[in-house]
């Protein structure tokens, strides 16, 4: 049996987080993995929506559950992750339509320490709809983990 978790979290920055540095624990000794990065805007950014899916597949790629945006301009993040491991160089995790931009790597020769998540951006306007498929080079029964989230930041007066 395998478990898999996506967790979200968020913060307002303030002027004394210019610099700081975030420290991440856990309770096991499992593999954790985390990508952190920061929204600015007009406002103060908020997670409108959040959908999530996992699935146990025979597929290297997953696709995220569709979003249908609601606010007037948001940005879209997807987050894809999987367990199993592409144990010879080169390993790869790929985002795509093109409309997004991947913000995590998507090659590796790095056969220790294989890429197992993806995280990827878009901006679209309301009433617009989107998903992220994530794929890599992994073969076999492969556990997916998805997430997808629109955050309103710009308000039209």
């Amino acid at each position: 049996s395998v478990t898999q978790t996506l967790h979200v979290y968020t913060k307002v920055a303030s002027a004394g987080d210019l610099g700081a540095s975030s420290v991440w624990t856990q309770s096991t000794s499992a593999r954790m993995g985390t990508e952190m990065f920061t929204v600015r805007g007009p406002t103060t950014p908020s997670i409108v929506q959040s959908l999530t899916n996992f699935t146990n597949t025979g597929t290297s790629s997953q696709t995220t559950v569709s979003l249908v945006v609601g606010q007037p301009v948001s940005l879209v993040v997807a987050v894809g992750s999987q367990i199993t491991a592409v144990t010879t160089a080169p390993n790869t995790f790929t985002t795509t339509p093109s409309a997004y931009t991947q913000i995590t790597p998507s090659t590796s020769n790095d056969t220790t320490n294989q890429i197992r998540m993806g995280v990827a951006h878009t901006s679209l306007l309301s009433g617009e709809t989107t998903s992220a498929t994530f794929t890599t080079n992994t073969s076999g029964t492969n556990y997916w983990g998805t997430i997808i989230m629109e955050i309103a930041w710009i308000l039209y007066i």
